[in-house]
């Protein structure tokens, strides 16, 4: 549902808009967040809701490791191209300017705007075009064992699982507990 409520996401709104532009463009998400949801006279709770709504559904909502900005800005210092892949919806690069993230990033892609998401190697291909180099020359790294490290594999990328949980992470994947242990690594190659 969200991939169909933000479908113009990417072309109908930016952090850039005068704040009662943005305040229109949240009611008309959120009357159709209602709508998909089958609420009756959504527009006129999407009136009274569109900013608790967006919240929830917004940048506010994401949380950003504290690691997070220190290891971009290291990867970035060392002049790594990056791209962030995710399966999202439009508008991520928009997500990732209100979060302060954006400078970090060569490429932004959203498997809604490409239509195609991971674990399909042909989203990692477009990373790999986007950045000019031959998949075995990037380094993913993903949370997902599934989506990102075997995808990442698949796709001929080298992978990493980046394991939060407190779980044991699953046996033979190559595995980092949060971003600091990644320079390090890349360090010693």
């Amino acid at each position: 549902m969200l991939y169909d409520v933000f479908n113009r996401h990417d072309v109908e709104y930016s952090p850039d808009l005068p704040e009662d532009e943005r305040r229109s463009y949240v009611r008309q998400l959120v009357t159709r967040v209602f709508e998909c949801l089958g609420v009756t006279d959504a527009n006129a709770l999407a009136e009274v809701h569109s900013s608790s709504v967006w919240q929830v559904l917004g940048p506010a909502s994401l949380c950003v490791f504290p690691e997070t900005r220190t290891v971009l800005a290291a990867l970035r210092a060392d002049e790594y191209p990056i791209a962030l892949v995710s399966n999202w919806q439009r508008g991520l690069g928009h997500f990732c300017s209100e979060l302060g993230l954006a400078d970090a990033f060569d490429h932004v892609i959203a498997s809604a705007e490409l239509e195609v998401a991971k674990p399909d190697r042909r989203i990692f291909e477009e990373a790999c075009a986007r950045l000019g180099t031959r998949p075995d020359r990037v380094l993913h790294v993903g949370d997902t064992l599934t989506d990102d490290y075997e995808g990442g594999r698949e796709a001929g990328l080298q992978a990493i699982l980046l394991h939060r949980g407190p779980e044991p992470p699953p046996a033979g994947v190559e595995t980092i507990a949060n971003l600091n242990q990644l320079l390090p690594r890349l360090d010693a190659s």
